[in-house]
């Protein structure tokens, strides 16, 4: 006669202490002790006891809530993350936002202006460079890494890379051919008082445009060359005649990297990079709402009844006087799975419906709506 297995069952009660959670993330919270048992009680009721017994104990239940509880603030946590990085990103890890208020700001905004205007060139923190080559009658093909002046600070040639911005020859600054109100050509320095020219005084951002118009302008009309660029290899195109100066801007490719990262605060290890280092931290059990606790009810039931479907199923009869039992271990697993994935779903639903852009776009629906309700009332007509 085959042993009967020996099952320790639900004995009716629990009684928690310290410790007898796997990671024991909330074992001092008073409200998570005395919460703790009333699901393990409320958790055997749903899975049958007293009627049958149920094949787990109280450590059983006490993880089953515990993981509960854990995964929930991840999922939480998540739709923080993706509601706030692109602000925090640059920011200190030193501090704890768990259940903190993160203002919307334009700091990732202003960061990728930042890109843009390195690429412009019209802003950004990226050092340009600035060298020039002697052009030699009948000769067409220069290397930028040899026939350059020798008051380039390119550095060693052979091993750092450096990207050509712009070449340009004969240069006259764009700050000195302004239009003054006349339209008439006109010194800059002449705002200084050196001149006779004759000024407006305009938004710094006007001169900004003019100059970058003037620099367009010369390029298409007044350039007598053109170029082409392999590597470090220049070819000048036609091949100059007489002796001349060619100028170019270039920047370094190992400034282009550190342009796109951020030391300010000690390296990246200092700083929020990504979701990995968010600080955003288990959230504090007693500040968890009725909402959550009810959730996290539910999905620690549908733990436990995993937990109880893999036991039967080692098992999958149990030999009884003159008969066997056959236990619905894959029945309890199934329908655990099944409550698990609906109740994740319903809850990144909801989190996706309360997030930044989400309730942005239900705030202009009802703005519109408001406007549209307003247009239809009649305005007053006042005599007298």
């Amino acid at each position: 006669m085959a042993q009967e297995p020996i099952v320790n069952t639900w004995p009716g009660q629990s009684t928690f202490a310290v410790g007898k959670t796997p990671y024991g993330y909330f074992d001092s919270d008073l409200n998570f002790r005395k919460d703790i048992d009333k699901f393990a009680k409320w958790a055997a009721t749903s899975l049958g006891y007293p009627i049958v017994d149920v094949e787990l104990i109280d450590i059983n239940f006490y993880a089953a809530y515990e993981e509960s509880i854990l995964y929930y603030c991840e999922l939480l946590n998540s739709a923080q993350a993706k509601d706030t990085l692109l602000d925090l990103q640059g920011s200190s890890v030193d501090i704890n936002l768990t259940g903190q208020y993160v203002k919307p700001t334009l700091k990732g905004i202003f960061k990728l202006s930042e890109q843009y205007g390195i690429a412009g060139p019209s802003g950004g923190k990226q050092n340009w460079y600035s060298g020039s080559i002697n052009l030699e009658p009948g000769r067409q093909v220069y290397d930028l890494t040899s026939d350059v002046d020798t008051d380039l600070e390119m550095g060693d040639a052979s091993t750092d890379k450096f990207t050509i911005k712009k070449i340009f020859h004969n240069r006259v600054p764009a700050s000195k051919r302004i239009y003054g109100r006349g339209m008439g050509l006109q010194d800059f320095d002449a705002e200084f008082g050196v001149g006779q020219g004759e000024m407006v005084l305009m938004p710094l951002n006007y001169s900004v445009q003019l100059m970058q118009a003037i620099e367009l302008q010369d390029e298409i009309l007044k350039s007598g060359y053109s170029f082409k660029l392999t590597g470090s290899r220049f070819q000048i195109f036609p091949i100059p005649q007489s002796v001349g100066k060619l100028w170019f801007n270039y920047t370094l490719d190992s400034e282009d990297l550190e342009s796109l990262t951020e030391s300010a605060l000690g390296g990246l290890n200092h700083i929020i990079s990504d979701i990995s280092n968010i600080p955003y931290e288990v959230v504090s059990y007693s500040r968890l709402n009725s909402i959550s606790k009810h959730w996290i009810r539910r999905y620690a039931l549908a733990s436990a009844k995993i937990m109880l479907g893999l036991i039967r199923n080692k098992y999958s009869t149990l030999p009884i006087p003159d008969t066997e039992i056959t236990l619905n271990g894959d029945m309890w697993v199934e329908q655990g799975k099944t409550e698990q994935e609906t109740m994740t779903t319903e809850l990144k639903e909801l989190l996706d419906a309360l997030g930044y852009q989400a309730q942005m776009a239900k705030r202009t629906e009802q703005t519109d709506a408001l406007m549209t309700q307003l247009a239809a009332v009649p305005m007053k007509i006042y005599i007298g």
